[in-house]
Parts: structure tokens; C-alpha cells; sequence
């Protein structure tokens, strides 16, 4: 089994996102990245990037192959709805490519997931999370500022 912490982030025109992902003699992996949003829900489209991001990383590594359980712990309750509201995959073309992405990645890795949600910025190992993606998001947009000035 694997458990994988998530978190996004908006700020200044960009998201912010990522995971940690550890379990089966993964000690801790802590990866985050910045880029500009596609819909002008920037906070959602964060916080569903995260999960996204995690998702192509277990597949492109090949860490799904070792493993039959991943468990995904989220403080956004949009992750999971989002993956099965079809009404809001009508409405908003990012919530249907981010649902389809999902379970093509899914289906592919052949292994459980779960969720379970944890409250914002209570738990430890997300919290740790959310200062890596913060402290990204502001590393990049202070290296744009010196581009421009």
C-alpha cells in the first residue's frame, strides 16, 4: 500500500500542486510544480491537479506495479465528487478531462484506491505537503518578478 497526500494552491495567476507520496519501502517522495490554470476556478483546479500529478508519477515510475492499494488523503471535498458528477463534467471541461484521466490511470494501474479526507492544515504529513507546494508557488512567482524587473 501507498498513501499519497495532496494539496494545490493558487496565487498571483498560477497553481500551485502536489503530493508525498510513501509506503513499500518508499520513505518519503515530495514533489511539487507550478503552472498556469485552465478554468478560473484556480483553487479547485489546484487541489484536482494534485491528484492528477500523483496518479501519472505512480504510473510513469512504475510504482504501481508494486503495490495492489493506494490510499489518496485530501482536505478538498471536490477530489472525489468530482471524479462522478457528471453534471459538473458538462458544465466545466477541465472536471471531465480530470475525471477521464483518473480512471484511464486507474484502470491501467489495476490497484484499490481509496480516499479519506483530512481536515486542512491539521495533519502533519499533509500540512507538509501544502508548505512545499506554497513555498514553490512562491519561489517561481519571485523568479518571474526578476525576470520582469
Amino acid at each position: 500500500m501507498v498513501r499519497i497526500y495532496t494539496d494545490g494552491s493558487y496565487k498571483d495567476g498560477f497553481v500551485g500542486y502536489g503530493f508525498l507520496i510513501e509506503g513499500i519501502g518508499i520513505h518519503e517522495i515530495l514533489l511539487a510544480k507550478v503552472s498556469r490554470p485552465g478554468t478560473v476556478m484556480m483553487n479547485v483546479e489546484a487541489e484536482l491537479r494534485a491528484v492528477l500529478y500523483a496518479m501519472r508519477y505512480l504510473y510513469n515510475s512504475g510504482i504501481y506495479k508494486k503495490i495492489t492499494e493506494i490510499v489518496f488523503y485530501y482536505d478538498f471535498e471536490g477530489v472525489v465528487d468530482l471524479l462522478r458528477n457528471k453534471s459538473a463534467h458538462r458544465r466545466n471541461g477541465f472536471f471531465r478531462v480530470y475525471a477521464e484521466e483518473f480512471y484511464r490511470l486507474a484502470k491501467a494501474m489495476q490497484c484499490e484506491i481509496r480516499f479519506e479526507k483530512v481536515k486542512g492544515h491539521s495533519h502533519p504529513v499533509h500540512n507538509k505537503v501544502d508548505v512545499a507546494v506554497r513555498r514553490k508557488l512562491r519561489l517561481y512567482l519571485s523568479s518571474m518578478s526578476n525576470v520582469v524587473s
